[in-house]
């Protein structure tokens, strides 16, 4: 490290000052050996100064050659400034036109190779296409969050109670409030630090003496390092803010998905206890007329069959009911024990909301604004790691008062100092400049994930909005499928009571309907979690 620091006195004949690094030179030289002392200085700090230049312009980057001009020319303007000075003189203070020489080809040197990493916009970075491939359906609507697609007052109820009891978003939400403590701290740096001390000292000369004092530390953010600094936490709490946004509205969906999921349950049991109520009635009318005569023992076997198979199914739907519910009690932060009472039916769907452009679509999303927020923050710590290259100005300041008694001591002597320091690197084997590839890797690993996560996102509008024609296809079948199953139920039911059709050829037609009345109930509930799913992809929230 080059170490200069305005309190310390060196020779008066080289006003270069003391290079801790390189050279060291007594402050006091006596006058026996002075003269010695001082041609020494003079002979070593000017090659010290143009090694440490040399350095740090290899250190930067920056071919020495360039740097030449400028080194000898302050070593000139050393020589100049001395030049009929006596070698033998008494130590004298710096020459600040050296200081001025060294602070402004340090920072010319250093700020040449600065290079400045520029973030493109997000619409640069994207290049959104100006529609998406998939056409949205005609009656398609504005929303303008996740509950505003079903007219459901229970649905919302309960998932406003799930934003403040669920308790992965707890753990996000005190996540963000650390990211704010960070924030906080790193704006603290940029101001002085004061901090009181007391000092009590007991000699044999001197007596006791009491010094309390103030100290003051301050850094100053010359090269704008600090605020660098503040900038990369602001985005960093940036991001965590969208996270919570996002988790905030994944929870919502998860919710509003498994709320679904255990009506639909729920709807598919009662369904299946349907079947097995008419098909045990079926089975004793068929015993009856057994043993009235009427009818074989392989059609009552054949009923007793699809009983005990509908009981099977009964049993799978009930356990299926208490999953679900347990699922929704999870994400309320509840105990799951499957107590939540769940509705009897599922919500009528509405209009399938507008997607909009693709660009406004990624910008909306929180996601996309988390990922954004991270690709700043990289890039800005590309600045930061550069600055770390550039010299370190730091002020220190002292008051205070000396008094031999503790009753006296607001009657002491008052004493202060005020120092200045300015450091910087000379040779570190390639760390900073190590650090600063680092940094601009770790930006283009942040930029990268940012065009992942607009893939994925895209990626989930497109398949969000397929699915919706598609399930919307298949519900309209099933419906008319249902409707031609109860025609063809009815048609055996009247041939079964004129003798001209089994009972199995109309519990077969029966079950017929019971089945597709099933796969519709499971259509019905795939478009509502569907339409869940194309909210989120819009970037629609709570």
């Amino acid at each position: 490290m080059f170490l200069w620091s305005s309190t310390t006195r060196i020779c008066g004949s080289c006003t270069a000052n003391r290079l801790t690094s390189i050279c060291w030179i007594a402050s006091e030289p006596s006058a026996k050996t002075g003269q010695t002392e001082l041609m020494n200085c003079h002979q070593l700090c000017q090659p010290a100064v143009l090694i440490y230049f040399f350095t740090i312009s290899l250190m930067l980057g920056t071919k020495p050659r360039h740097q030449l001009p400028t080194c000898l020319s302050m070593v000139a303007h050393c020589a100049l400034a001395d030049k009929g000075q006596s070698m033998g003189g008494s130590p004298k203070t710096i020459n600040p036109r050296f200081i001025g020489a060294v602070l402004v080809a340090s920072c010319l040197t250093a700020c040449s190779a600065l290079e400045p990493v520029a973030l493109p916009s997000a619409p640069e970075v994207l290049k959104a296409p100006e529609q998406f491939s998939t056409p949205a359906q005609d009656d398609g609507q504005i929303t303008r969050g996740l509950l505003d697609l079903f007219d459901d007052p229970v649905l919302r109820a309960t998932v406003i109670q799930a934003q403040s009891d669920n308790l992965d978003l707890k753990q996000s939400a005190k996540r963000l409030e650390l990211a704010g403590i960070d924030l906080a701290t790193t704006a603290a740096d940029a101001w002085p630090r004061l901090s009181g001390a007391v000092n009590a000292n007991r000699g044999s000369a001197a007596g006791e003496s009491l010094a309390p004092t103030l100290d003051v530390q301050w850094e100053v953010d010359l090269w704008g390092r600090q605020a660098d600094r503040r900038r990369v936490s602001f985005a960093s709490r940036a991001a965590e803010v969208a996270r919570h946004q996002a988790l905030q509205d994944s929870i919502a969906g998860q919710l509003m998905q498994a709320w679904f999921d255990a009506v639909a349950a729920k709807q598919q049991q009662r369904l299946e206890a349907r079947r097995v109520k008419l098909l045990r009635s079926s089975a004793e009318n068929t015993r009856a007329n057994y043993r009235a005569g009427i009818g074989t023992l392989d059609d009552l076997s054949a009923i007793e069959r699809d009983v005990a198979l509908s009981q099977a199914a009964l049993a799978l739907r009930e356990g299926q009911t208490h999953d679900a519910v347990r699922r929704v009690e999870l994400l309320l932060g509840q105990y799951p024990d499957n107590s939540l009472e769940i509705p009897a039916r599922l919500p009528r769907l509405k209009s399938s909301p507008k997607p909009g452009l693709p660009l406004a679509v990624m910008v909306a999303r929180p996601d996309m604004k988390a990922a954004w927020q991270e690709a700043v923050a990289a890039n800005r710590r590309i600045s930061v790691s550069q600055k770390d290259l550039l010299p370190q100005i730091s002020l220190t300041g002292q008051f205070g008062s000396v008094s031999n008694d503790f009753s006296t001591l607001s009657h002491g002597a008052t004493v202060w100092s005020l120092a200045s320091s300015l450091t910087a690197p000379i040779f570190e084997a390639g760390r900073r400049r190590a650090n600063i590839e680092a940094s601009k890797r770790r930006a283009d690993q942040a930029l990268i994930t940012y065009l992942q996560t607009a893939l994925i996102a895209f990626s989930e509008v497109e398949r969000a909005l397929d699915q919706e024609r598609i399930l919307a296809r298949r519900e309209a079948r099933l419906r008319a499928a249902v409707t031609h199953a109860r025609a063809t139920e009815a048609t055996f039911e009247t041939r079964y009571r004129a003798g001209l059709s089994t009972i199995l050829d109309l519990l077969s037609a029966r079950n017929a309907v019971f089945d597709i009345q099933s796969q519709l109930l499971e259509v019905r509930n795939a478009r509502l979690k569907n339409r869940v799913a194309l909210g989120l992809a819009l970037g629609k929230g709570v």
